[in-house]
């Protein structure tokens, strides 16, 4: 799960420039882990400023990662925060059940 708040343009630009190498530079598998893009601060779109991240800029990155999706929520309202965490849940059960498959099949275990 990788997050950047809608308040902050440089926090979304980090995602693709710094937290998605540092993901990929720490995981020992070469194979494709599940990432699920988070925006978060959803709430302080409606305060009328322009200079916020839209969600069609958030799709666009997430897109150009490879994300699952993008999920967008706001902790200060409570708004979709329990769809991002049960979304968080069900990739990394499907990744879990897709290894342990693959291990079965070459390991016998």
């Amino acid at each position: 799960m990788l997050c950047y708040s809608v308040a902050d343009r440089n926090s979304l630009e980090s995602i693709q420039d710094f937290w998605l190498p540092e993901v990929n530079n720490h995981t020992r598998t070469r194979r494709h882990k599940p990432i699920i893009l988070v925006a978060t601060q959803t709430d302080l779109r409606k305060d009328g400023d322009t200079d916020k991240v839209s969600t069609a800029e958030g799709e666009a990155v997430a897109k150009k990662i490879g994300a699952q999706c993008l999920m967008e929520c706001s902790a200060f309202t409570q708004e979709t925060v329990n769809n991002v965490f049960e979304r968080m849940t069900e990739a990394g059960l499907r990744y879990r059940k897709k290894r342990s498959t693959f291990m079965k099949k070459m390991f016998g275990k």
